[in-house]
């Protein structure tokens, strides 16, 4: 079944959008989150590997053929991509009332909570982690595996530990088996790519500066894709001539024989990215949404979590993955991907599809040993 563009109204500013095969809101769905700067189609490489399909996306949707064994959905988040939101980073909400607690156990007094600055409350890491619960609770899913990448990855970890600690809540106040806990509990697992720590991360000021301005010009953005996001060792795979169509099949229409021209493409429709989402979007990551402490939500994950880093990561370091992400996430398990950097999707999504795929099958297995 070929993927589908869809929209969902979270409020009269915002509206997300979205691609899916989604026919069965009870079975298995890959829910797909991207990093600052993206949209849904960074994932368009690894979409292409699991489903079997091509991207033949277009300004009126999407066409791709899509293997009926994996249900996905790659989001688009607010004011990034097609989905809209708030023209600024300000909201009117005060602090109290922009807890990262969800409504459904915001009064709870054991919840974890993280009060984020109302300045930046619009795109903070709690807001988007919001839309997606609202989306979830929209398609009336049951069945989440959530795949995150970077900032991506920052918000699937806030979601998971709210699922898992309102399961958890609801559990112990109801008495029920634990059995019976984890097939109420809707988000089953994480997939990790180079994700963003939890905790906060503070920048100095001359740094993060240069972050808040490093997608408003396309020679800056291009410059921090070429020389920061992507590792030189998988640039010159691509130059080389090796997994050239896996770099530039899901990007362009035209067939690109040369490595170096498949490398342009890619940058060049990652810049466009950059550039077209909103700049109260793009402001508040490195303004307030990197430094936002999310902490206590990872550390109330309980469900299974694969981590994926890249060797040459310069954004999102091995060590630091390993002591910031697996150190607080129980159980987390680490996979390290040679030669890539931080575009873990894009540098190697076919990697990206074999550890999916196979971590899935872990799932599988672990829940008939249950």
């Amino acid at each position: 079944m070929p993927l589908r563009r869809e929209t969902f109204t979270v409020s009269e500013d915002t509206e997300l959008s979205y691609v899916t095969n989604l026919t069965d809101p009870t079975a298995r769905l890959l829910f797909f989150l991207h990093f600052w700067g993206g949209s849904y189609k960074m994932y368009s490489p690894v979409l292409d590997t699991l489903l079997g399909g091509q991207d033949d996306d277009d300004e009126d949707g999407d066409d791709r053929a899509a293997a009926p064994h994996h249900q996905v959905l790659a989001l688009d988040f607010r004011g990034w991509g097609r989905s809209t939101g708030p023209l600024s980073c300000s909201s009117s909400r005060s602090s109290s009332s922009s807890s990262s607690s969800p409504s459904s156990h915001s009064s709870d007094s054991s919840a974890p909570s993280s009060s984020p600055s109302s300045h930046y409350y619009n795109y903070s890491i709690s807001s988007l982690a919001s839309d997606v619960e609202a989306l979830m609770q929209h398609l009336r899913l049951r069945n989440v595996v959530l795949v995150g990448h970077s900032m991506g990855g920052k918000v699937a970890q806030v979601v998971s530990g709210r699922s898992c600690f309102e399961n958890k809540n609801k559990s112990t106040q109801r008495q029920q088996k634990q059995n019976n806990d984890r097939q109420r509990l809707i988000t089953k697992a994480l997939v990790l790519l180079a994700p963003a720590p939890a905790r906060s991360l503070e920048l100095p000021d001359a740094l993060r500066k240069q972050q808040i301005h490093a997608y408003e010009t396309r020679e800056a953005a291009e410059f921090v894709t070429r020389n920061v996001l992507l590792s030189p060792g998988s640039l010159r795979k691509v130059e080389g001539g090796q997994e050239s169509s896996s770099w530039s099949s899901s990007w362009s229409d035209e067939d690109e024989d040369e490595g170096a021209a498949a490398v342009d493409v890619v940058v060049e429709a990652l810049v466009n990215d950059m550039l077209r989402g909103s700049a109260a979007a793009r402001a508040a990551w490195p303004a307030y949404a990197m430094g936002e402490d999310v902490s206590a939500w990872a550390e109330a994950i309980d469900v299974p979590v694969l981590v994926c880093a890249g060797e040459e990561d310069k954004v999102e370091p091995m060590a630091r993955v390993r002591a910031e992400v697996c150190g607080v996430i129980r159980g987390a398990k680490l996979v390290t991907i040679p030669g890539a950097g931080h575009l873990l999707p894009i540098e190697a999504p076919a990697r990206v599809s074999s550890l999916i795929v196979g971590f899935l099958r872990e799932l599988d297995s672990w829940t008939t040993v249950k």
